[in-house]
């Protein structure tokens, strides 16, 4: 998904820290992989702290990203999130994520 928009990607299994390592040579990612089949989803605090804290170390930044099974991917900086609750009505389609695409509605 993230090769198609130019990015090298690496998968971190087992390492508890992060789960894809993107980069394209002018943005980062550093990306912790949630699925569900629910309309929303509640993340372990620390695991979003753990996130934060690597992709400070990195220089990347940190990125929730959730498939909501049925209705496709969310992508959300979390950089400065105050809740732990994730729903469908939040983050953005990667192309949006990535500014690649506005939002419908969008006036930037």
């Amino acid at each position: 998904m993230l090769e198609k928009h130019g990015f090298a990607v690496v998968r971190s299994a087992g390492s508890k820290k992060v789960d894809l390592v993107a980069g394209n040579g002018k943005k980062f990612l550093c990306i912790e992989v949630k699925s569900t089949k629910k309309d929303k989803i509640y993340i372990k605090k620390e695991d979003i702290e753990r996130l934060v804290s690597f992709s400070r170390k990195f220089g990347g930044i940190p990125v929730l990203a959730v498939k909501f099974i049925g209705n496709g991917w969310k992508f959300m900086n979390v950089e400065k999130i105050e809740t732990i609750r994730f729903s469908i009505n939040d983050g953005d389609p990667l192309e949006v994520f990535l500014g690649i695409q506005r939002k419908l509605g969008d006036e930037r």
